[in-house]
């Protein structure tokens, strides 16, 4: 074997080598620069639904907040109503307690007024009648027409 053609093969397979590695080296990088700016570009959508979720659970906490106070508005309101419920009933029993005692006390008084009976059974005590007194009033005329 001709030691110059041995060379000649081997820088030959080494060129074809070194050119395969070096271009499967490129392509490799090629697929790791693509599949980088693919996790870079998912990174920042999967940052984005973060911050959308915050922002609704955001919100989420201020309606849930908003309505419970709402709800202790509205159990305060219902705790003020059942109580002037309570108040109104109360004075309604006292004002017909009053009135009926008003009523009682106008019988009494009725009662006192009139004349009792002192053995004279057979006369009838009748009250008089008082007399209207009807006022004419005089009407001057203005003249004749």
């Amino acid at each position: 074997m001709n030691q110059e053609t041995f060379v000649n093969q081997y820088i030959e397979l080494l060129n074809g080598t070194v050119a395969e590695a070096i271009q499967k080296n490129i392509v490799l990088q090629a697929q790791k620069r693509i599949k980088e700016l693919e996790f870079e570009e998912a990174q920042s959508t999967i940052r984005n639904y973060e911050d959308a979720i915050k922002l609704l659970k955001s919100e989420n906490d201020n309606e849930v907040m908003n309505l419970k106070r709402q709800l202790n508005d509205a159990r305060k309101d219902s705790i003020h109503l059942e109580t002037f419920k309570t108040e109104l009933i109360k004075l309604r029993t006292e004002k017909e307690e009053l009135v009926n005692k008003i009523k009682e006390l106008e019988k009494v008084s009725e009662e006192k007024k009139q004349p009792k009976d002192v053995g004279n059974t057979w006369i009838k005590k009748t009250p008089t009648k008082k007399k209207s007194i009807v006022k004419e009033e005089i009407i001057k005329d203005a003249g004749k027409f």
